[in-house]
């Protein structure tokens, strides 16, 4: 399955599944698997603004 939906938070947050600056999605629904969407978090240096 390639259905994934990506969220981007900074990595010394308090809350990095609240706290997103950015989400996207890859893939395509059309070819996804029936659990999909896929989750994934990635975290990126720098001070979360919400914090």
């Amino acid at each position: 399955c390639n259905f994934t939906a990506r969220f981007w938070a900074f990595s010394p947050c308090g809350d990095p599944t609240v706290h997103l600056f950015h989400t996207s999605v890859e893939g395509s629904r059309k070819w996804s698997c029936p659990d999909a969407s896929h989750k994934k978090i990635i975290l990126c240096p720098g001070l979360c603004p919400l914090c």
